[in-house]
């Protein structure tokens, strides 16, 4: 599935803007400030149903305006389109996101995965020493898009920890009786378990199937939710008001034999540029592992990536743009160079 244009309306900095774009490669140059990376942000927004760097939608709503709109065709006439608003149009209460596909209007649920997409930016390049919050969100995203049941059971599973948590710290506060937890527990088992059975799904084929020049591996860090563990817990986890287990601890890590016969972390022997070549073959993984499941070719977004990395990153980067439709942004027009075949598209 290609993307062959994108209609920005109000979105940021654009008031009425319409890109067409290449079936290989579309190249945005401008300098910082200009935009770039909103065009990334609306192509990944028309993928996912949410901004990857926006924690409020309002924020990508023009100033003075109430409402912004992102529209997508694909190249088979599908259009998609996505509505935002501060939640306040005309006078009247509005949803702050209405979706459609050939202008029916769609649950999030169901507008999400017509259009593949996975986006590297420079945030990425600190996947391995951040926090385990990104590289849970890093597991989330490629299984959202392919799998329904995943979505549905994160939603529910964050609804869950939201009131399980709210009914601790009531216990703890002596405003209510522990009699109702077994009910959220059991929630909380079921959902996880699905959830930790797909994580481990994604990083068996991760290991098995994606090869890489420096043989890494990823390592399962998971909380596992049990009956016993949720009783072991059950006295700590009133006291502090707050869930302690469960996949909103998961966390993974990625290991390496450092010519000593054994695998080590990464993140604790690596080099940086050990860490950005682990990254690479991340991002190679969600590529395979989206275009494995849905027999599609994702479309990559690079985020001005290239002057973040050396040579041989920049090579393997160009090699990995090349294989299907890749929108690219950058600040340096050397940079075009690299690329055989592109279309270029200066602010």
């Amino acid at each position: 599935m290609q993307l062959q244009k994108l209609y920005l309306q109000h979105f940021r900095r654009f008031d009425d803007q319409i890109f067409e774009l290449d079936p290989a490669m579309t190249i945005f140059l401008a300098a910082n400030g200009f935009g770039k990376t909103t065009v990334l942000e609306a192509a990944y927004l028309l993928s996912s149903g949410k901004s990857f760097r926006a924690e409020k939608t309002m924020e990508t709503i023009t100033f003075n305006q109430e409402m912004a709109r992102v529209y997508g065709l694909l190249d088979d006439q599908t259009k998609l389109g996505v509505t935002l608003t501060t939640g306040l149009v005309n006078g009247r209460k509005a949803p702050s996101k209405l979706f459609t596909v050939s202008e029916a209007k769609k649950r999030q649920s169901d507008f999400i995965g017509h259009l593949l997409a996975v986006c590297f930016r420079p945030e990425d390049l600190r996947l391995i020493e951040g926090s385990p919050a990104r590289r849970r969100e890093y597991l989330d995203q490629p299984l959202i898009l392919v799998s329904d049941v995943y979505r549905q059971a994160l939603k529910s599973y964050q609804a869950t920890l939201i009131r399980r948590n709210k009914l601790l710290t009531a216990i703890r506060d002596g405003e209510a009786s522990s009699d109702s937890l077994p009910y959220w527990d059991q929630n909380l088992l079921t959902l996880g378990t699905l959830i930790h059975q797909h994580r481990q799904a994604y990083l068996d084929f991760v290991n098995a199937e994606v090869p890489f020049w420096l043989a890494f591996h990823l390592v399962y860090d998971h909380s596992t939710v049990t009956e016993e563990r949720l009783a072991k817990y059950r006295n700590a986890e009133i006291a502090c008001g707050h869930t302690l287990i469960g996949p909103h601890k998961d966390d993974f890590d990625i290991t390496f034999d450092f010519n000593t016969g054994e695998q080590k972390s990464l993140f604790t022997y690596g080099s940086r540029g050990q860490h950005r070549m682990a990254v690479l073959w991340l991002k190679l993984a969600e590529l395979q592992f989206l275009q494995t499941k849905t027999q599609q070719k994702p479309i990559l977004l690079l985020d001005d990536i290239l002057s973040e990395l050396d040579e041989k990153g920049q090579k393997m980067v160009v090699d990995l743009a090349t294989a299907q439709q890749t929108i690219v942004t950058t600040t340096d027009e050397n940079m075009l160079d690299l690329f055989a075949q592109k279309k270029v598209i200066k602010f």
